[in-house]
């Protein structure tokens, strides 16, 4: 029976070391992939890394309105935002690649004109033969700041 306990013992405190430790990763992968984006960072899909662990699914997913695109992500600012950008070059038809982004943003729910006070904003928009696409996560109001004039 003691045995038993020891046995017990051991396979808990076991357990519960690998879940700090693990905890204790995760929680300094965060943290330096805040640090990693602080001044924001530009790439593209060919940098699998930075396009793996920093594009949000929402980018990821969106239409391919050219074959070229530059990603921006970008840590805390200050002011409690974080945002993600695609940027798509060489774009034939930008007013019909608006309209198709604003499409897929509402088949997943998303509305671009509303505000939220806490979560996330969207943005679509084109200069030149650009297009692109924005998503800014707020800790507090959104309102608050003009984000998507930077």
């Amino acid at each position: 029976m003691k045995n038993i306990c020891n046995v017990l013992l051991t396979l808990i405190t076991i357990a519960f070391g690998l879940f700090f430790l693990i905890a204790t990763i995760y929680m300094i992968f965060v943290c330096s992939m805040m640090f990693y984006t602080m001044d924001g960072k530009e790439y593209t899909e060919k940098n699998v890394f930075d396009y793996y662990f920093l594009t949000p699914s929402v980018l990821k997913n969106a239409p391919k309105l050219s074959v070229e695109a530059i990603y921006l992500s970008q840590g805390d600012d200050d002011y409690g935002f974080t945002s993600d950008k695609v940027t798509w070059t060489k774009v034939k038809d930008t007013k019909l690649g608006e309209e198709i982004l604003k499409v897929y943003l509402i088949d997943n729910g998303i509305d671009i004109d509303t505000s939220y006070k806490t979560g996330q904003e969207y943005a679509i928009e084109s200069v030149g033969d650009q297009v692109s696409l924005e998503i800014v996560n707020c800790q507090s109001s959104c309102n608050e700041h003009d984000f998507l004039s930077r």
